[in-house]
């Protein structure tokens, strides 16, 4: 079963074009701010390699899964992603209602946010008026901008039930600002261009790499890049092996329970 999901491709179109990107940072001295996993980005290091790749049509950011209160007449928990103002755009995966996100989002300013198309449809009625008015998570405001297509909810373990732009992360979680500073913080997914091959984006990206390491000295980087999966990423390893070892603990009791046990853990959430 794990080895089922971790080697499919993400649900996006084209996905054989998508590459995640992880980094090894070494030298002696170096000290990072870790919020996540080691092997994340800074958003400034996200910036760096978005604006100067030229093998990849497009390098996006993600965290998650971000738990809030969505309030209302009856608030619930919901847990979503935090992206980049280009996730859809490199996913090819745009809203089915509303502009999305503007090309700005990144910057801080008015919260907006996507909802995916569950909690559009069974929370709010599947309200075709939805764009436009706020929501409140967490008590913040956010207008909502788009509705997520239907089966879409990102390319984390767990589905998101909405999504929105990284620099709202401090909204979000006030007192821990990983936007700023270098935290690593994002996952990041490229989409190669037609004509470059796995071995030319890693040449390419490594170059990008060892010009940061030089202005970061004795910083040395080592990237890893490979075809993205839902496993790519440390955080999806981190939350997946646990739930698989509960899984294959029960099917040595019963191979009843561990069905039952899938059915309701999040590995089988990611193949629907």
């Amino acid at each position: 079963m794990l080895n089922a999901i971790g080697l499919r491709d993400l649900p996006a179109p084209d996905a054989h074009e998508l590459i995640s990107i992880h980094q090894v940072i070494e030298g002696e001295g170096i000290q990072r701010l870790v919020s996540g996993a080691a092997s994340m980005f800074s958003t400034s290091e996200f910036r760096t390699y978005r604006d100067a790749t030229k093998t990849l049509s497009g390098v996006m950011g993600y965290s998650s899964l971000m738990r809030v209160t969505l309030g209302g007449d009856a608030p619930q928990e919901v847990a979503g992603t935090l992206v980049t103002c280009n996730y859809v755009d490199v996913l090819r995966q745009p809203p089915t209602l509303g502009p999305g996100f503007s090309s700005d989002c990144d910057a801080e300013g008015t919260p907006t946010v996507v909802l995916g198309h569950d909690l559009w449809r069974t929370t709010f009625g599947a309200d075709p008026a939805i764009v436009g008015p706020d929501v409140l998570l967490d008590r913040q405001a956010f207008t909502v901008v788009g509705v997520a297509p239907e089966g879409v909810r990102g390319v984390a373990i767990e589905p998101a039930s909405y999504f929105a732009p990284i620099a709202t992360q401090s909204l979000l979680r006030p007192g821990f600002d990983v936007y700023r500073g270098e935290w690593s913080w994002l996952t990041l997914v490229g989409r190669r261009t037609g004509d470059a091959s796995l071995a030319q984006v890693r040449a390419e990206l490594g170059v990008i790499a060892a010009r940061i390491d030089r202005q970061q000295p004795p910083r040395r980087t080592t990237l890893v890049v490979e075809r993205a999966r839902p496993l790519s990423s440390p955080e999806a390893r981190r939350e997946t092996v646990p739930v698989g070892v509960v899984i294959m603990t029960a099917f040595l009791l019963s191979p009843a329970m561990a069905f039952s046990v899938a059915r309701r853990g999040r590995i089988v959430s990611v193949s629907h």
